[in-house]
Parts: C-alpha cells; sequence; structure tokens
C-alpha cells in the first residue's frame, strides 16, 4: 500500500507551498494528524522548498491583515499573530530569516612596544636578583656574592 503522502505528494506540495497548514492538508485525505505526511516527505527537496514558499506566504497574508485591520483590537490580534509567523520563520529556517550578526574589531599593534615589552619579560626571567642570587633559565639558583658579570651571563645563554 503506498502511503497517502506519496500517493498525493504533488498536491500535497502545491497546498503547502501556497501557505496552507499540513493539519488541514492531512484532515483533506483522512489523516488525524500531519506527522504522517511531514515524515514521508521531510527529505524530498521540492517538499522543504514549499514549506519555505508557504512560511512566506503566510508572513504576507498576515502583513496584509494588518494592513486592513479597522480597530485597535483587530490591530492587536493582528500584530501577535504576525509576530508569531516571523518568529516561526525564524526558529525553522534561521538561515533565511534570522539577523544576520556581523562583529568588526579594530586592532592596532605598535611593534616597539611589543619588543621592548617582550625583552624587558625576558631579561627579568633570566637575570632575577634577589639577596645575592640570580636564577638561570631552567631554574637552578646560583649564589654570588655581586652581580653576575658579562662572561657569566653569556655563560648562562643570554
Amino acid at each position: 500500500m503506498i502511503p497517502i503522502a506519496l500517493e498525493n505528494r504533488e498536491a500535497i506540495i502545491e497546498a503547502v507551498s501556497k501557505g496552507e497548514r499540513l493539519i488541514d492538508i492531512a484532515k483533506r485525505y483522512g489523516l488525524k494528524t500531519h506527522s504522517g505526511i511531514a515524515n514521508h516527505l521531510a527529505q524530498d527537496p521540492e517538499y522543504k522548498l514549499a514549506r519555505l514558499n508557504g512560511a512566506h506566504t503566510r508572513l504576507e497574508v498576515r502583513e496584509i491583515e494588518l494592513e486592513n485591520c479597522t480597530t485597535m483590537v483587530e490591530v492587536s490580534k493582528h500584530r501577535d499573530l504576525l509576530s508569531h509567523q516571523r518568529w516561526r520563520c525564524e526558529r525553522e529556517w534561521p538561515e533565511v530569516w534570522m539577523p544576520k550578526q556581523a562583529i568588526v574589531a579594530k586592532v592596532s599593534i605598535d611593534p616597539d612596544a611589543g619588543l621592548i615589552g617582550t625583552a624587558e619579560e625576558l631579561l627579568d626571567r633570566l637575570t632575577t636578583t634577589v639577596t645575592g642570587q640570580y636564577t638561570k633559565l631552567d631554574g637552578e639558583a646560583v649564589v654570588l656574592n655581586q652581580e653576575p658579570t658579562i662572561s657569566e651571563v653569556e655563560d648562562i645563554g643570554l
């Protein structure tokens, strides 16, 4: 037995593309829920495009309904319906309907300041003088009676 969704594929896709609700289409074919149709056509590219087109159609219908309101009660009602349709479009097709966010970062680098800071940090790490001691890069402490001489610093590898 061929599923109703596949047997009536073209008619269902056309109805979805026109903005009809899937539950209403399902009832027309004697189904209690829309899940049978949705599950059978979920991977069909034409069905996916029809859903997107249908959402756009429903959004335009909501906008027209809001424009044609004559009372504040109608305006309130149709504004909410339009808001919900926008929300649904954003959730189901974020790549199409969500606002695009862009982050712009401007960074300026002064190469001289960076080099000076790096040289000072390296010097601090290599020649820490504390009460007559100075520490090699590998962490060995050498006790000295005076500040290291140029030749001692060269022995460390500075």
